[in-house]
């Protein structure tokens, strides 16, 4: 038997994808012992963050936050059920998913989220500049000084420039661009795949 150092994997493991390292740990991978991980996780997931939502309420009068309240909820919801059927059809999906497959869409969607947060961020830069603006020009700058008068005047010009987060100085990156590439790509892809069905 090879004897293995302390910090190493055994033969075994050192290919494991880190998804399924986590899914074993967790306990929705691997051996059956190690389920009851995954059942003490789930129940404090749920007692934790989903009953003080449900029993308790939001613990606001503000219309916004009974919303967004609403809105995490069924969000934490999702995830939940999503836990529940893999954790119920764990045997299937052992023995019928390419875990290639598996790891191909969570860093695809792992990207698609992280451009997502540029995007969103990068609109809001352009919102927020244009509502600096905004603010100015709404100001009483009439009442002010003279002095003051010039330093509104060359914030109103600064911020007459397009303002927000560029992608290598070719595109603003901002959600409209988000979306218009996503869909570019969709199209590339439908396209790519007519041509090989063909072939």
């Amino acid at each position: 038997m090879e004897t293995v150092r302390w910090g190493t994997l055994p033969e075994e493991l050192r290919a494991m994808p880190f998804t399924l390292r986590i899914m074993e740990f967790v306990g929705l991978w691997g051996s059956w012992a190690n389920f009851y991980r995954f059942a003490l996780l789930y129940s404090l997931g749920i007692m934790d963050i989903v009953f003080p939502k449900i029993f308790l309420g939001i613990g606001s009068d503000d219309v916004t936050a009974i919303c967004k309240g609403v809105a995490e909820l069924m969000f934490e919801l999702s995830i939940y059920c999503t836990l529940a059927i893999l954790a119920a059809k764990r045997k299937t999906f052992e023995q019928k998913i390419d875990l290639n497959l598996i790891n191909v869409m969570i860093i695809f969607f792992l990207s698609l989220v992280h451009v997502f947060c540029y995007s969103y961020l990068g609109s809001e830069l352009i919102e927020e500049a244009a509502a600096v603006g905004t603010a100015i020009y709404d100001l009483p700058w009439y009442e002010h000084s003279a002095e003051l008068q010039r330093y509104y005047r060359l914030m109103l010009q600064r911020t007459q420039r397009p303002t927000g987060i560029t992608g290598v100085k070719f595109f603003v990156v901002e959600r409209t661009t988000f979306f218009s590439v996503v869909q570019m790509a969709y199209s590339y892809y439908l396209v790519l795949k007519d041509v090989l069905n063909k072939l």
